[in-house]
């Protein structure tokens, strides 16, 4: 199902109907909170997680998806969970829904935000792994100031 919806997502003419299909994006959420405790699950919440990145790109769906009461948690939940291509279109789908100004504050008061995305930055240093580091510094850029004071006193401190 998460393929079927990844696809649909991903053509412009949809984007905007899929993101106000009631309960789409609880599916979503669902999807992406289960542990990827093997490769089907894994695959589910990576097609998830691109799907809610899809859903973001639109302007006019970017309050939608970043005020779904777990959308955000979800997102910071998997950045902290997975290495690989899940983590990567979670960073991107951050930084996308940062890029509406009426998102950061909502955005800033994410729980574990600050801790996920430092650790990140550290972890892609450390590992000399470009694409991680990047992937975290975007999401925390487009973000306002004073969380990016708050996330790199927090990547300093480790």
């Amino acid at each position: 199902a998460c393929g079927a919806l990844k696809v649909l997502a991903s053509k412009d003419n949809n984007k905007v109907r899929l993101c106000r299909t009631k309960g789409l994006l609880d599916a979503l959420v669902t999807a992406s909170m289960d542990d990827a405790v093997d490769s089907d699950a894994l695959d589910a919440r990576t097609r998830a997680v691109t799907t809610l990145l899809y859903l973001s790109e639109p302007k006019d769906n970017r309050l939608i998806v970043a005020r779904h009461p777990q959308v955000l948690q979800v997102l910071i939940k998997v950045i902290e969970e997975d290495t690989g291509e899940a983590r990567l279109r979670a960073c991107s789908a951050l930084a996308t829904l940062a890029k509406t100004p009426q998102n950061r504050g909502l955005i800033c008061s994410t729980e574990r935000l600050a801790e996920v995305l430092s650790g990140l930055m550290v972890e892609g240093v450390a590992e000399n792994e470009d694409a991680k580091t990047e992937e975290a510094a975007k999401a925390a850029l487009m973000i306002e100031d004073e969380s990016i004071e708050r996330i790199c006193s927090t990547a300093e401190s480790r």
